[in-house]
């Protein structure tokens, strides 16, 4: 072929490379402009119905118990303790939820216009997540959770990289979490109720589970600021990579203390070098499988990590998993507010996900320990938020709160779990 037919076809293939990438990034923004389009018209429309939908709203609300702003239509059956007295200060807050979904939902709260007395949040949203179980969701939020859920090779992020959450620094989450900074619910039993017994139980957990030997290297995937890092070199005699894509996070965990058997590595574990496949006897992920960006990923995820084992290695994952599929995979809230990529996965895909490159030797429910973990924290950040307060909003604050409100109504309401899985590689 004459080299003029060749730079031909070369000028061709970027012509048309060209022309696609385009062709895709108009499309996107065509159908991001038209979702909104669609739904500044719905919210027109709803804001002239706004008053018989808020009648209603408030009547159905008290035949399951929630009075809103004094009327109790119906409180048949119902108990004088189940009640729970909602305060709505805005008329358009039910038309702003039902326009945009959760996202509505978690900003009005966060602008005060609706509140439900104090300890009352959690019950609310338990009540919200049993009566909409089955329910679709918003077309436009189905749409954009189809494509997102769909979409491999999705960033593998962290929360504190992504949202509006990286406007929380590392103080916030000490306050939270306690010294150790991690998101290990830990272990409260003996009726035990502090966290850092709790979370140095739960490492001893993980550290059994491990089945360590001095001298063994282990390879921790988003190993945060470091705690299990630490405490497994500290305790076990172990050597420990870290590896975290999170620059904070990185700084941190190498300023925690000088120890020569932890190595802390800034990087995206899928671009960690050659020399570091086949070398490592133990992987351990505790809480990044939600980080994932959903179940296209879960595959890649266990291949990866069966690449940095030796033969007959040992992967421990610790994970939170939903009971069962929720309406939409990819909140739109906590999307936007705290990790982009943030799908928690169903137990169903985990395992279908490990079953090419692992065996799952077992596989324990630490759900009974979120509650008190959740609680906690947010015990926590109220003992602390007047020293907080000199550096962040009561958006901030409400924020945070309404997250952990979530979680523990997801908690006490069987509806999410904590799962530890113990997984064998198979033979190379």
């Amino acid at each position: 072929m004459c080299l003029h037919t060749i730079k031909r076809l070369h000028v061709f293939n970027c012509v048309s490379n060209f022309n696609m990438y385009h062709l895709s990034t108009y499309f996107f923004w065509l159908l991001i402009l038209w979702i909104r389009l669609y739904r500044w018209v719905e919210f027109q429309v709803l804001k002239v119905l706004r008053n018989p939908i808020n009648k209603i709203i408030s009547a159905q609300a008290s035949k399951h118990g929630i009075v809103i702003n004094g009327q109790d239509h119906c409180m048949q059956n119902i108990k004088s303790e189940e009640i729970i007295y909602l305060t709505v200060r805005n008329p358009n807050t039910f038309i702003t939820i039902i326009n945009q979904g959760s996202i509505g939902l978690g900003e009005t709260y966060m602008k005060k216009w609706w509140d439900c007395g104090e300890g009352n949040e959690e019950e609310i949203f338990l009540k919200v997540f049993n009566l909409t179980e089955g329910l679709k969701p918003h077309p436009m939020l189905r749409l954009t959770d189809w494509i997102t859920v769909r979409a491999k090779d999705t960033p593998w992020e962290t929360g504190l990289e992504t949202g509006w959450i990286t406007s929380f620094g590392k103080d916030f989450f000490t306050a939270g979490l306690g010294p150790c900074s991690n998101f290990v619910a830990g272990i409260y039993s003996n009726g035990n109720t502090n966290m850092e017994t709790a979370q140095l139980e739960g490492f001893k957990y993980l550290a059994d589970k491990l089945q360590l030997t001095p001298g063994m290297k282990v390879l921790e995937l988003g190993c945060g600021y470091g705690g299990l890092a630490h405490f497994l070199a500290d305790n076990y005699k172990v050597n420990v990579t870290g590896v975290t894509n999170s620059r904070e996070e990185a700084c941190k965990a190498k300023e925690k203390r000088n120890n020569s058997k932890v190595e802390i590595i800034e990087s995206d574990f899928r671009e960690l070098p050659d020399s570091y496949m086949g070398i490592f006897d133990r992987v351990i992920c505790v809480h990044m499988m939600e980080h994932l960006g959903g179940p296209a990923n879960y595959a890649g995820f266990f291949r990866s990590a069966a690449k940095f084992l030796k033969s007959g290695g040992l992967f421990v994952v610790q994970s939170y998993v939903m009971d069962r599929k929720p309406p939409l995979r990819i909140d739109p809230f906590t999307r936007k507010y705290m990790a982009r990529c943030s799908v928690v996965p169903e137990l169903n895909e985990v395992v279908e996900a490990v079953r090419d490159n692992f065996y799952l030797e077992s596989l324990d429910n630490l759900g009974q320990n979120l509650v008190p973990f959740f609680s906690a924290v947010e015990k926590n950040v109220n003992l602390a938020w007047p020293l907080l307060s000199k550096k962040y909003t009561t958006g901030h604050y409400r924020v945070f709160k309404l997250v952990l409100k979530i979680m523990l109504a997801l908690s006490h309401g069987r509806k999410m779990h904590d799962l530890v899985l113990v997984l064998s590689v198979k033979s190379k």
